[in-house]
């Protein structure tokens, strides 16, 4: 955030907002979504379905609010963890590589 602001951008947090994000995100460029329950957690049958829920249907919502949105932001970044991948030891992993495999995978 801080390069950016240096940059000469503008950061809005919607975190705690009560008003509508269309009318927060009101002449924004681009949203960057970093939301979701943490995954630092003992993964309980409840955690999980929490940090799924949170990830799934948090993105959802944005998406909903933000179809309203005129105009409607160019950029959408979504970004729910890193272990999208899996533990792959030294393995160089990009783009392309396949997702790896368990829980958190999944829900990347």
């Amino acid at each position: 955030m801080e390069r950016l602001r240096g940059a000469g951008h503008e950061i809005r947090a919607l975190r705690g907002r009560s008003e509508p994000v269309a009318e927060a995100l009101e002449g924004c460029d681009a949203v960057v979504h970093l939301a979701g329950e943490p995954v630092a957690q003992r993964w309980t049958e409840e955690a999980k379905s929490r940090i799924k829920s949170s990830r799934v249907d948090g993105t959802r919502n944005l998406i909903r609010e933000l179809s309203g949105a005129v105009p409607r932001p160019k950029t959408f970044l979504c970004a729910s963890a890193i272990g999208v991948y899996g533990s792959r030891g030294d393995e160089v992993l990009t783009e392309p590589s396949k997702p790896g495999e368990g829980f958190l995978a999944d829900v990347c």
